[in-house]
């Protein structure tokens, strides 16, 4: 989060310096920060929804994936029982 860290004034001195250096060599990072400034309005607010936005979604794949393999394993697991106590009756 340096980037963020940057616009928020937090970073100074030789931080500063090796941010604005590495956007030099960085055209995406340097119209980043240029976009920043020229365009008015709450960045960082907005900012902070996309991230809380994204981590809820990701929140939510994670916890389908996890029941979805949950209930195969459940599954899988009772199919074996019943084949190996049907293998050993007959």
């Amino acid at each position: 989060m340096k980037l963020k860290d940057y616009i928020q004034g937090k970073r100074h001195g030789k931080a500063a310096n090796e941010l604005e250096r590495d956007a030099m060599n960085d055209p995406f990072l340097n119209e980043a920060i240029e976009g920043f400034d020229s365009v008015e309005g709450e960045h960082l607010q907005a900012i902070e929804d996309l991230e809380r936005k994204i981590k809820q979604k990701s929140e939510k794949k994670k916890n389908f994936f996890f029941q979805y393999w949950q209930t195969i394993s459940i599954a899988a697991s009772i199919l074996l029982i019943i084949g190996i106590g049907s293998w050993m009756y007959f």
